[in-house]
């Protein structure tokens, strides 16, 4: 059974994932099949903790939603999932198997479908390496989270890092606006190594103060 929500869709969202669902949505059930994402999820879920029993969650880049099933059977109150892709969150919607679960799509670097402190928890599964602008997602992260909320992400390992396969000459770091590295580009969906099965990834919580 599915559970509508309203969408905050922009123009022109279609992403790598859209163009390519079917493959992402069979690489996700054959991870959930062999019990591989488990103990990942287990570890979000202790990372969480106590806080995850009543909770207001929303579960950022969410895909096909199986992080926001786990988390509202382990006992958040609700989950919004966010994601950028109408096509996963049509797949997200059609298997929420709980009223507590709904789903907008949104950017995450914005999430300007979402209000101010109004959520306790923001949580990520092996998602972000995907996005551009990590100061502008962090920021809208903590703009929706209450006092004292968490972000608890997982990501690829940094030592997998790819240029990106659709820009030529692609500088090896991530620079900033004066030409200095800033960070590394990681080996994700967004940079053409489509649904690495990796295993090595980072789990990071972060507290907003």
């Amino acid at each position: 059974m599915s559970y509508p929500s309203t969408d905050n869709s922009g123009e022109n969202m279609s992403t790598v994932y859209d163009q390519n669902v079917d493959f992402y949505i069979d690489f996700v059930d054959r991870g959930l099949n062999s019990d591989r994402y488990l103990p990942l999820l287990e570890l979000m879920t202790d990372l969480i903790g106590a806080r995850l029993n009543g909770a207001r969650v929303c579960d950022l880049c969410c895909g096909e939603g199986y992080l926001g099933r786990h988390l509202v059977a382990h006992g958040a109150r609700e989950v919004v999932g966010i994601d950028a892709s109408a096509e996963l969150i049509g797949h997200a919607r059609a298997r929420a198997n709980s009223a507590s679960l709904t789903y907008h799509r949104d950017d995450a670097q914005a999430l300007s479908s979402l209000t101010d402190g109004t959520f306790d928890v923001v949580a990520s599964q092996l998602a972000i390496m995907d996005v551009a602008d990590h100061r502008a997602l962090f920021s809208a992260v903590r703009r929706v989270l209450v006092p004292h909320g968490v972000f608890v992400f997982s990501t690829l390992h940094p030592c997998f890092k790819a240029r990106p396969f659709h820009v030529r000459d692609a500088p090896e770091n991530l620079l900033d606006e004066n030409g200095e590295p800033l960070g590394v580009p990681l080996d994700g969906p967004a940079n053409g190594a489509l649904f690495s099965e990796v295993p090595m990834v980072l789990v990071v919580a972060a507290r907003a103060n």
